[in-house]
């Protein structure tokens, strides 16, 4: 196991371009010296973009809810409960919520009971 982590770390450590090898050994002569420049590089001052902009998440109406966003979200049941990851499909913003959801015995909806859902918002 030894001999392939030394391997895996050897190939990393190689240079890509082998035309770019430098040779590391120190100089026969101790008297000589070597001077790095330092190149630096103005600051630009960027322009304040303001406070973000507060976007009020709603539910998904009659319609809106896609198959690309259906499958998006069963991807996100295996995060822990409480989870929140905003995504945007299809040039347009949706909140995934890893939440507890409630289908009442008898509805016709499974799982019946409390369980782990995802509840896919929109934004206003």
């Amino acid at each position: 196991m030894r001999s392939i982590a030394l391997l895996a770390f050897a190939l990393v450590a190689l240079p890509a371009d082998p035309a770019r090898v430098i040779d590391a050994a120190p100089a026969d002569d101790a008297s000589d010296e070597t001077t790095a420049a330092l190149e630096t590089t103005p600051l630009v001052e960027a322009a304040d973009p303001g406070p973000p902009k507060k976007r009020k998440k709603v539910h998904l109406k009659k319609g809106e809810l896609t198959l690309a966003v259906a499958r998006h979200a069963a991807r996100y049941l295996s995060r822990p409960m409480g989870s929140e990851v905003v995504k945007e499909i299809d040039g347009r913003p949706y909140a995934f919520c890893v939440e507890e959801h409630y289908h009442a015995p008898g509805s016709g909806q499974t799982p019946e009971g409390w369980h782990k859902g995802v509840t896919v918002y929109g934004f206003e």
